[in-house]
């Protein structure tokens, strides 16, 4: 993107925060049902997504003491979850 397509987007939105108004689409985005229900798809999604990234599985304060842990399942593998005895 070239510096005056930049300049041009920032001055838009400057004064979309002045004006108190925001740009509105046009129409609705329509997302078929089977993006959702589809096994095939939510499997191709762990195997590419879920289980390439870090996932937050847990809330510090769900091990909050030295030694706790939490034992789980997410995205079909068994989870330890464990503090250490030093906290």
């Amino acid at each position: 993107m070239s510096r005056s397509q930049l300049v041009a987007m920032a001055r838009k939105n400057i004064a979309h925060v002045e004006a108190g108004t925001a740009d509105q689409e046009s129409g609705c985005f329509s997302v078929p049902t089977v993006n959702y229900t589809d096994p095939d798809r939510w499997q191709l999604e762990v195997d590419r997504i879920f289980k390439r990234v870090p996932l937050m599985v847990a809330l510090a304060g769900e091990l909050a003491e030295p030694g706790s842990y939490k034992a789980m399942t997410a995205v079909g593998v068994p989870l330890l979850l464990t503090r250490g005895s030093e906290g």
